[in-house]
């Protein structure tokens, strides 16, 4: 008889990630970026309509986060608090 040894991909939840990050790990850091990526340039697009504008939006939201996670109460709420600081990081999305 064979055994069959099936590999289950183990997703880190965002709560792991953000205190992995908050101990210098950019890796973890990383992994947010690239979990998030889509939606922040997403959003960014939304409010900006431009499409260098919005990498160069995308690109500031997440170094802002990387220096305010530290203000995060919920990190199981990462989603929501990127989504809800692209705006206000910038300052405004006509706040250059």
């Amino acid at each position: 008889m064979m055994n069959l040894i099936t590999m289950e991909t183990i997703e880190t939840s965002d709560a792991n990630l953000v205190t992995e990050s908050l101990t210098g790990n950019r890796e973890a850091f990383g992994q947010i970026v690239a979990r998030y990526q889509t939606l922040v340039c997403s959003l960014a697009y939304s409010g900006t309509g431009s499409l260098s504008q919005s990498e160069d939006l995308a690109q500031e939201t997440f170094v802002a986060a990387w220096k305010q996670l530290g203000n995060l109460r919920e990190p199981h709420k990462l989603r929501s608090w990127l989504g809800a600081n692209i705006v206000a990081w910038r300052g405004g999305i006509g706040g250059c």
